[in-house]
């Protein structure tokens, strides 16, 4: 079978080479490679979308100096070459592409936190709250946008009565994602303005304050 008949197949296949390369370049930046970390920098850039999925493409920014690292985050997710740019990832292939950044060693770097905090700042309104009925008739919401992509959620049932149809803004969007480590504050994104305001900044200070516990609970089980 050809890898790109098969989209899962070559997701699969870029996340196997994306986590064998971050290892071998890994290697090379402890062994004092002279190039391996500019060579890494190029290489990280470049990156296919499939390949975010996969933690250990990003492992070895702990192998070198901070200050490298964190110039090198830099990069990769702000500048607009880059197939990483945080803001154009997430439009594209939804909150769980920033779940993964999330849950990985990037989240242990200064850079990441704060370009960030910045994301949960910006109150555009990117679409619009939609209610419906899902298949087993459980209630669910989603994101109905030209630009952004989500796909409908359940609505918790103590919350049924409360939900009402509203914007939904970009820092909305990135509070959702981080929310989905266990140990996070919850979050949703039909919960009135105030409410999400106060639990964005509740994510904000997990985020800063507690990203060692993200740390711990994903490299323990293994994903980097």
């Amino acid at each position: 079978m050809r890898v790109n008949s098969d989209p899962s197949l070559k997701n699969y296949v870029a996340q196997i080479v994306g986590r064998n390369m971050g290892k071998a370049y890994g290697c090379l930046i402890e062994a004092k490679d002279p190039q391996a970390v500019e060579q890494y920098a190029k290489w990280i850039k470049t990156c296919e979308t499939s390949s975010f999925g996969e933690p250990g493409i990003y492992a070895p920014l702990t192998k070198m100096p901070e200050a490298t690292a964190n110039k090198i985050i830099r990069s990769i997710l702000q500048d607009k070459d880059s197939s990483q740019n945080l803001k154009s990832l997430t439009q594209k292939n939804g909150p769980f592409a920033v779940t993964n950044l999330i849950r990985s060693p990037l989240v242990g770097f200064k850079a990441f936190r704060d370009i960030y905090g910045k994301l949960l700042d910006d109150k555009q309104v990117i679409g619009k709250v939609f209610f419906r009925k899902g298949e087993s008739g459980v209630e669910v919401s989603g994101l109905s946008s030209n630009s952004w992509s989500m796909g409908p959620v359940p609505i918790d049932k103590a919350d049924v009565a409360d939900a009402k149809r509203a914007n939904c803004r970009a820092c909305d969007f990135y509070a959702y994602a981080i929310s989905h480590n266990q140990k996070a504050p919850q979050f949703r994104i039909y919960w009135s303005v105030d409410r999400k305001n106060k639990a964005i900044e509740e994510l904000r200070k997990f985020l800063n304050e507690q990203y060692k516990t993200i740390i711990e609970s994903e490299s323990r089980f293994g994903r980097w």
